[in-house]
């Protein structure tokens, strides 16, 4: 209880230290303890809400989703929102009121505007694109977005190691392409892999315009190029992260129910 209790804190202003102010809340930033004493305070909070809501906790974010298919399904799920706030003021913990939106996938009111959510007598506004865990998804539910996001970054990326690398070895650059770029177009593919061409063909031109650039190697096909490279499409490498996560799913290494995507063979 020593790491709870008797704390102080300091501002330093240059060389000067204010006067120590008793702490009565809150826990130590940048501690081990911390993030666990946290997450046990907020622990009850999924479990304040009805039936009809889904909510996800992920450290200090979290998600509230429902499916509406009637007026009854919309005021449970403001009903949810009115429990969340009032969670909020009963545990001293306000919400962040320029971080909260909500976002229907194209799903529309009759007069063809999105309904309208509030929280704490305040309007959500409604987004059509959403970051989730550094992953863009838009109303759609396709991923076009952060292909664009991922692969404008690997072509600056790439871009740098060309210009700050003083050495033109081959097998140097290719080391920096496979350590600072590809880790950008394959982060949690298994969640957004492309199946639209235009997108998939995004993503390999990445590979492709890196590898055209390497010494005596920019009129050489690219299929030839990533032979001699000892490389794999960048769509071949995404079907066996797809595989590998399949596999996981199937003998319980990750906490998701495979019948939730797809249905065994009885064979």
């Amino acid at each position: 209880m020593d790491f709870l209790r008797n704390r102080t804190q300091v501002t330093k202003v240059g060389y000067e230290l204010s006067d120590p102010v008793i702490l009565t809340s809150g826990v130590v930033q940048g501690s081990c303890l911390g993030p666990l004493l946290f997450l046990i305070y907020i622990n009850d909070l999924t479990q304040i809400f009805n039936s009809t809501a889904t909510p996800k906790l992920y450290a200090d974010d979290s998600k509230l989703y429902a499916t509406l298919t009637c007026n009854n399904d919309e005021i449970a799920f403001r009903k949810n929102l009115e429990m969340l706030s009032n969670w909020s003021k009963t545990w001293q913990l306000p919400i962040s009121m320029s971080a909260p939106y909500y976002c229907t996938p194209s799903i529309e009111d009759d007069d063809g505007r999105n309904s309208v959510q509030p929280i704490r007598h305040r309007i959500l506004p409604a987004q059509t694109l959403v970051n989730d865990l550094r992953i863009l998804i838009d109303s759609g539910l396709t991923f076009s977005a952060h292909i664009d996001k991922i692969t404008s970054k690997a072509y600056q990326r790439s871009y740098l190691i060309r210009k700050c690398f003083r050495s033109r070895d081959t097998n140097i650059l290719l080391k920096a392409f496979k350590t600072y770029v590809r880790p950008l177009v394959e982060g949690d593919s298994s969640v957004w892999s492309p199946h639209l061409i235009k997108d998939i063909r995004k993503v390999e031109s990445v590979q492709r315009r890196f590898t055209k650039k390497l010494p005596s190697l920019y009129n050489v096909p690219y299929l030839e190029r990533i032979r001699k490279l000892k490389l794999e499409r960048l769509d071949v490498r995404r079907l066996r992260f797809d595989i590998l996560f399949v596999y996981k799913m199937l003998f319980g290494l990750v906490l998701l129910d495979f019948r939730m995507f797809f249905t065994l063979s009885p064979r």
